[in-house]
C-alpha cells in the first residue's frame, strides 16, 4: 500500500505554446495511488500604482524590528488594600445608621402611643389630668373643680389575654373566663379596622380584683384551639 512519504514528485513541462503539463500522484479516498495530469497557462497582469505609494514602500523601517509594535491598550493601575485598610480622606465615611425606637401602648401593646390608645374608652381605662388644690375664697370654675369632669373607672380588675386565635369572639371568652361563679363586667376583642378580624388580644374586666386574679392564676398558659394564652394584668 502506498503513502504519502513514497509518492513521486511532481514533474513540470512547459510545451513551449505558452501551456504547461505538470504531473504528480496522489491518494484516493480508497489509498491507492492515482496519477494526476494538469494544464496550466501563466499571463501577466499589469497594475499601475502610484508613484508615492512605489516610494513609500522603499523606505527604510525607522524602528527597531525586535521592538515591540505600538499598542492602543489602556493603561490601568491596580490598588490592593488590605482588609483592615481605612478609608482615604477625600473619600467620605457612610453616616451611621439611625436606631428607630418602636412605639408601644402599655394600654394594648399596639404600635400607637398610650394616650392616643383606641381601645381606651372601651376598656375603662381613662387617664384624667390631676386636679390643683383649691384655695379658699377663690372661685374655681365648675370643669376645674371637678364638678362636670368624667369618674375615674378602676382598671384594677381588667386582664389582657393575648396569643388568641383569628376566630375567637366575645361570647367565648366570656363564657371560658366566667366560669366559677366570676362575673364580667366587660368584654372586648381587639379587631382590625377593615377585615373586622381578631387582632390576637382582648381585654377583659372582671367586677372585683380577686375574680381577675383567680382567672389568671386559671386560664394563664392554657390552651386555645391551637394556641397557649397569656393572661396578665395591662400595664399602665
Amino acid at each position: 500500500m502506498a503513502t504519502v512519504g513514497t509518492l513521486p514528485a511532481p514533474v513540470v513541462t512547459d510545451n513551449g505554446d505558452g501551456l504547461k503539463t505538470i504531473v504528480f500522484y496522489r491518494l484516493n479516498e480508497a489509498g491507492k495511488k492515482v496519477k494526476v495530469t494538469q494544464k496550466v497557462r501563466e499571463t501577466e497582469v499589469a497594475r499601475s500604482i502610484e508613484g508615492q505609494i512605489e516610494a513609500r514602500r522603499q523606505w527604510a523601517c525607522y524602528r527597531n524590528k525586535d521592538a515591540p509594535a505600538p499598542s492602543v491598550e489602556e493603561n490601568v493601575q491596580l490598588k490592593l488594600f488590605p482588609k483592615t485598610a481605612k478609608p482615604e480622606k477625600g473619600q467620605d465615611a457612610a453616616p451611621p445608621k439611625r436606631r428607630v425606637a418602636s412605639i408601644v401602648c402599655r394600654t394594648c401593646q399596639g404600635d400607637h402611643y398610650t394616650n392616643a390608645c383606641p381601645y381606651k374608652e372601651k376598656l375603662g381605662i381613662v387617664t384624667e389630668p390631676a386636679i390643683p388644690e383649691t384655695t379658699p375664697g377663690r372661685y374655681q370654675p365648675p370643669t376645674r373643680g371637678g364638678m362636670y369632669a368624667r369618674e375615674e373607672r378602676d382598671d384594677s380588675a381588667t386582664l389582657r389575654v393575648s396569643n388568641l386565635p383569628d376566630s375567637i369572639n366575645e361570647d367565648v371568652l366570656a363564657a371560658l373566663f366566667g366560669r366559677n361563679g366570676r362575673r364580667i363586667v366587660r368584654c372586648h376583642v381587639a379587631r382590625n379596622k377593615d377585615t373586622h378580624q381578631s387582632r390576637g388580644f382582648a381585654f377583659i374586666a372582671f367586677d372585683t380584683r380577686e375574680s381577675a386574679e383567680r382567672a389568671k392564676q386559671e386560664l394563664h398558659g392554657k390552651a386555645i384551639g391551637h394556641l397557649v394564652m397569656y393572661v396578665d394584668f395591662p400595664r399602665k
